[in-house]
């Protein structure tokens, strides 16, 4: 009866602590900016550091947050500066038809 009231024991305990780590998870959530992770998916993904950033993510959120030009990613070039032109261009297109909707 030892080994069993132990393991229910156990069990108990896991389940709890799984509850407070679901409800800790769910209250301290931080929400980023869907915006970084779209610019970011357009870079090189080489976290070279050569835009004068640490990386790529980054970059990313100077990028969106702000306003540093698009030109930056020397690994990317001109495929990565126009894919993120293009976000932004979206982006600011969608701003600016909210209002009409």
């Amino acid at each position: 009866m030892n080994i069993a009231s132990a393991v229910i024991l156990c069990t108990i305990v896991g389940a709890v602590g799984a509850i407070i780590l679901v409800a800790a998870a769910k209250f301290m959530a931080v929400e980023e900016d869907p915006r970084i992770e779209e610019v970011a998916s357009c870079l090189a993904g080489a976290n070279c550091g050569g835009c004068g950033y640490a990386g790529c993510a980054d970059y990313a959120k100077a990028v969106v947050m702000d306003g540093v030009p698009c030109d930056k990613c020397a690994p990317g070039g001109p495929k990565a500066a126009a894919a993120i032109a293009t976000v932004r261009i979206r982006r600011y297109i969608r701003t600016r038809l909210d209002g009409f909707t």
